[in-house]
């Protein structure tokens, strides 16, 4: 399915040394990672209301996070596309680093607000309830971001860009992210430990590591 999407959007998708072709694939991978994202979020975000748990809701958010990512990526490879001008005599390709910041301050907001939520169900816990509907989303989301993680990694690879390299190093995280909060659904619903806030502190901390990092390679 990579290789049709590939050459249904990507026209010369060989010729690599073509920086027109370099923006296609970068609108490819942000266009797909918008949309797988808003439908994870929207999924999750549902099942998280359903359940009640504030882990499920912190990890729809750092699904509409990614959206974001892949909205200001988009915007960036569209720009980096610019000609050279007076201003800019080596052209505009930097600007792809600082969508990377803009992106890493958003997702540090993300974390920063759901920690405090996380915190705040720690001290008052709360009852979960649990349905075939809301394993079969994360279960589903976990698929998902698997098939995102190899679309994203193949294209990074295949026009060196560290940007989407980094989008898959984060699916493969948001993947673990998922399974974790899925266990602590079942934990805390079957055996009545409730650890949901203590699993959301865990996703809102992973959410500002990740953050962080993504500042830290585009400074």
């Amino acid at each position: 399915m990579i290789s049709l999407l590939i050459r249904l959007f990507v026209k010369e998708y060989n010729n690599l040394d073509d920086t027109k072709v370099r923006i296609q694939y970068g609108k490819l991978a942000s266009i797909v990672g918008m949309i797988c994202n808003v439908v994870l979020f929207s999924g999750k975000l549902f099942v998280g209301f359903l359940s009640g748990s504030i882990a499920i809701i912190s990890d729809s958010f750092n699904n509409l996070s990614d959206a974001a990512t892949c909205f200001i990526n988009l915007f960036g490879f569209l720009l980096s596309g610019k000609p050279a001008d007076r201003d800019h005599p080596f052209g505009h390709g930097r600007i792809e680093y600082i969508t990377g910041l803009i992106m890493a301050f958003l997702i540090g907001a993300i974390g920063f607000e759901f920690l405090r939520t996380s915190i705040d169900r720690i001290i008052h816990p709360s009852p979960l309830a649990f349905s075939l509907i809301t394993a079969g989303v994360l279960i589903g989301s976990i698929f998902i971001k698997a098939w995102m993680f190899f679309f994203y990694h193949r294209i990074g690879k295949r026009i060196g860009s560290q940007t989407i390299i980094a989008a898959s190093v984060d699916s493969y995280s948001d993947i673990a992210i998922t399974l974790v909060t899925l266990i602590s659904l079942i934990i805390s619903v079957y055996l009545k430990i409730t650890i949901d806030g203590y699993v959301g502190v865990g996703v809102s901390l992973f959410v500002l590591y990740a953050g962080f990092n993504v500042a830290k390679d585009a400074l």
